[in-house]
């Protein structure tokens, strides 16, 4: 049986505030972990009204590199070692302005670092949450993954 994911909407004037509460996420095994990974996922956030689309995404670090003073979105069982969780979620807003969502992938990455050159290469290597890595969302997913690795982990 699939898992319910329970969405809260409020309106405000043209973007809405959506709370999301998503559990029991499956991803591929991270590296060093033998089990399945599994993802819970609570977040709190807006969308935009005035148009027919949207597209919310959500990462951090995980926990060893978090400031632990903030509250995590992300709870992870069996997922080895990755530095950073994440989420897109596509929607359409509906005639009533209300959202509903209509695509949503979770990921989890690890960076691998190359002492071999020097400086040091490091590539971000991303589990997903769906099992056709060609679709449409997966390349709309992957270009994101890439402006994150860059914004982390700027080239040089």
């Amino acid at each position: 049986m699939p898992t319910k994911h329970p969405m809260n909407y409020t309106s405000l004037d043209d973007e809405q505030a959506i709370s999301w509460n998503m559990r029991n996420i499956s991803l591929p095994t991270l590296g060093d972990s033998t089990a399945g990974c599994s993802i819970n996922f609570a977040l709190d956030s807006v969308a935009p009204t005035d148009t027919e689309r949207f597209q919310l995404g959500y990462w951090e670090p995980s926990q060893p590199s978090r400031n632990y003073n903030v509250t995590s979105a992300f709870a992870a069982s069996d997922c080895g070692s990755p530095t950073l969780y994440g989420v897109v979620i596509e929607g359409d807003v509906l005639r009533n302005n209300s959202v509903k969502a209509s695509k949503a992938v979770a990921f989890a990455c690890s960076r691998l670092l190359s002492q071999q050159t020097h400086p040091p290469f490091g590539v971000l290597v991303c589990l997903t949450s769906t099992q056709n890595p060609m679709s449409t969302q997966n390349l709309k997913l992957f270009r994101f993954l890439y402006n994150i690795a860059l914004s982390i982990y700027p080239k040089g």
